[in-house]
Order: structure tokens, then C-alpha cells, then sequence
């Protein structure tokens, strides 16, 4: 049996500490698990149009160079982004 009433806490400065250490790793945690989730996204939204570029590319030829277009601008402003978060 542990008898509580022996053991003794840290000084209330280095509890500080502590609590300060595990928030930080929880919104380091946080922000790392919303970056890979935002990087799944685009990955299945750039994967989508991609395949609707290809497809547009053999309906409405002469558009290929504006589908490239926006596809491009969007992956690279979602990559953008990425990169800041």
C-alpha cells in the first residue's frame, strides 16, 4: 500500500513546466494531424481532376490547355497551402 502523504509534489514552477511541455506536444500533435488530413484531401481532389482533365481532354480537345490550367492552379495553391499550415 502507498502512503500518499509522503510523497511530495514538484514546486509548483516545475508543474508549470510540465503542463506547458504537454500542451505543446498536443497542439504540435493537433496541427501535424490536421496537415496530413488537408494533404489527403488534395491528394484525392488533384487525383479527381486530373481524371476529369483527361476526360475533357477527349470530348473538347481544343480546352486542353485550360483544363491543364486550373488543374494546375489548384494543386498549386492547395500545395501552397500545405506548405504554410
Amino acid at each position: 500500500m502507498v502512503n500518499f502523504s509522503v510523497i511530495e509534489m514538484p514546486p509548483s514552477g516545475q508543474l508549470l513546466g510540465y503542463r506547458t511541455q504537454v500542451a505543446n506536444g498536443l497542439a504540435a500533435n493537433a496541427r501535424e494531424q490536421v496537415r496530413s488530413l488537408l494533404t489527403h484531401t488534395v491528394l484525392q481532389n488533384v487525383g479527381v481532376l486530373s481524371a476529369m482533365e483527361a476526360n475533357l481532354i477527349t470530348i473538347a480537345p481544343l480546352g486542353a490547355a485550360r483544363y491543364q490550367a486550373v488543374v494546375d492552379a489548384y494543386t498549386l495553391g492547395a500545395s501552397q497551402m500545405i506548405m504554410g499550415w
